[in-house]
């Protein structure tokens, strides 16, 4: 942890800014790698491994913390695939330009994609995740100088309300207990002329849903590891599934990631049939949850549901 997140750290439960205990810090990456932070009523929060701790488990993440630490980097940008880079402009709008230099939050930042890409423009990016994810994304980018980690509940942001020019949440708040709820708290903490973008899962493909939730209905209930060697058959079954006629009533039933990466499709298979909880959702729906939390939507995704809000 930078020193100066804590011009921006706040206790979660009452707001008041927090004091730092140091207990290695290591002057070369100007991070304090072990410590606490403490709060005016002597609440305590640990920093291990660079990172804030202001949870003691990761509740309802599990699956994710599995995932990320098996897929740390499968799907980072690179030159040879750039298809998170190229998901982030279409889905934000953002020029990159325009991020250098600016305080920006990757709410739900798994391994630390987007956080990578984010920290590439130039920003100054904070990335907050409930599962140990973050202590993957500590591995591969938790040395840059620009990035600061931490592990928190989306409901409970350990964060001064307005302190950041932008949010990016990507595939994230639809897989919490109340995706209404976890868009409000996160809502809160961009300032004003400030912009938000998310993306979420949409509720148009009615049957590939509708198969798809009955199948959770036991997905969920595996043993992580089970599940996780079932995902596997989404490398073989991606042959069958171009056939056409065939393939497609196939993969509307039996829903899997169709990735040309079978490492994507693993991965991406695994992250749709663990998670606790999946919401789905329509545009009027989500375009009134900008609206209340008075944000005006300044670009809309061609890619389901994709959504960018400026904060009055």
């Amino acid at each position: 942890m930078n020193p100066k997140l804590l011009d921006i750290l706040v206790c979660p439960d009452t707001g008041e800014p927090l004091g730092l205990e140091v207990q290695e810090y290591d002057a070369q990456w100007d991070q304090v790698r072990k410590g606490r932070l403490v709060s005016p009523l002597g609440k305590v929060y640990p920093i291990r491994n660079s990172i804030p701790r202001f949870v003691d488990t990761d509740e309802y993440t599990g699956s994710f913390s599995m995932q990320w630490h098996l897929h740390k980097t499968t799907q980072y940008a690179t030159e040879s695939n750039p298809f998170s880079r190229l998901q982030f402009l279409e889905v934000s709008g953002w020029r990159p330009e325009d991020l250098r230099g600016k305080r920006i939050l990757d709410a739900g930042c798994g391994s630390g994609r987007f956080t990578d890409i984010l920290r590439q423009c130039g920003a100054e990016v904070v990335g907050v995740d409930l599962s140990f994810a973050v202590d993957a994304a500590m591995q591969v980018i938790g040395d840059r100088e620009n990035v600061n980690l931490v592990q928190a509940s989306i409901f409970s942001l350990p964060f001064r309300p307005g302190c950041f020019d932008y949010i990016w949440s990507y595939g994230v708040l639809m897989a919490t207990p109340d995706t209404r709820a976890a868009f409000h708290c996160v809502a809160d903490k961009v300032r004003p002329g400030g912009e938000m973008a998310i993306w979420i899962y949409s509720n148009y493909s009615k049957w590939a849903s509708f198969c798809s939730d009955q199948l959770r209905c036991i997905t969920v209930h595996l043993p992580k590891r089970i599940l996780y060697a079932l995902c596997w058959l989404s490398v073989p079954l991606y042959f069958v599934y171009k056939i056409p006629v065939i393939g497609y009533a196939l993969r509307n039933t039996f829903v899997i990631s169709m990735r040309n990466r079978w490492r994507w499709r693993i991965l991406e298979t695994f992250d749709w049939y663990s998670p606790a909880y999946q919401w789905k959702h329509r545009y009027p729906e989500v375009s009134e949850w900008f609206r209340q939390e008075e944000l005006e939507l300044v670009h809309v995704s061609k890619i389901p549901i994709g959504m960018v809000g400026r904060k009055s």
